[in-house]
């Protein structure tokens, strides 16, 4: 099983995690341009899944999966 690499230009870039449903963690970046997204607000993550926005830390947007 390979994980799956997608490039994000590094000036382009912000933290992200993803708790999911059994309250594990999953760290990476996100594109810059989702600190748009407001609150509540259910994306999808590309081949990740369906989460939704739940708030902004001081250094990372923190999301909760919803389903794949």
């Amino acid at each position: 099983n390979a994980a799956l690499i997608h490039w994000v230009p590094a000036n382009e870039k912000i933290n992200a995690e993803v708790v999911m449903p059994d309250n594990t963690v999953k760290n990476g970046y996100i594109e810059k341009n989702a600190e748009k997204i407001r609150v509540n607000e259910v994306v999808q993550l590309y081949r990740f899944g369906f989460c939704r926005f739940g708030k902004k830390e001081s250094n990372k947007l923190v999301f909760y999966y919803g389903h794949g």
